[in-house]
């Protein structure tokens, strides 16, 4: 994706190929500094849920949690959120932990706020302090080397 720093293919996914004209939602996987994030981008509804959810999932156990960067994302119905809350329990089972980034005013925040999700997920503004506490996790995470 032009304009967004980080954008380049990592071990968390790998490059994910141009959506076509009939995608209504994409996924671009990328590493900044070790921190995985997902920038998702246009409509996610129940006709294509599946297919966001599979690339989300994709997270290696040794990652400290996602990002996922609602930014470029038109609309957003019930069956978005309830991704968020699924991956977020996923997360949570492996330890890890998901940090949303989503700007206030916008479509899918709006639907955060109402479906209460805002208030049991970690949901920011913009991705720079998202990233930054996500490599506090990564810090605070006790080594796996014995």
């Amino acid at each position: 994706m032009a304009g967004l720093p980080g954008n380049e293919p990592s071990e968390f996914g790998g490059p994910e190929p141009a959506p076509s004209a009939g995608d209504l939602a994409h996924v671009d996987m990328q590493d900044h500094d070790g921190v995985p994030v997902a920038v998702v981008s246009g409509e996610v509804d129940i006709s294509n849920v599946d297919d966001v959810t599979r690339r989300l999932i994709a997270l290696p156990n040794f990652a400290p949690g996602l990002v996922v960067d609602l930014r470029l994302v038109d609309y957003m119905d019930s069956t978005g959120v309830s991704l968020l809350h699924d991956l977020a329990s996923r997360l949570r089972e492996r330890s890890q932990q998901l940090i949303v980034v989503c700007p206030p005013g916008s479509p899918p925040r709006r639907v955060l706020e109402l479906t209460g999700l805002i208030t049991r997920t970690t949901v920011v503004d913009d991705l720079a302090p998202a990233v930054q506490a996500m490599r506090h996790v990564a810090q605070d995470l006790p080594s796996s080397s014995n």
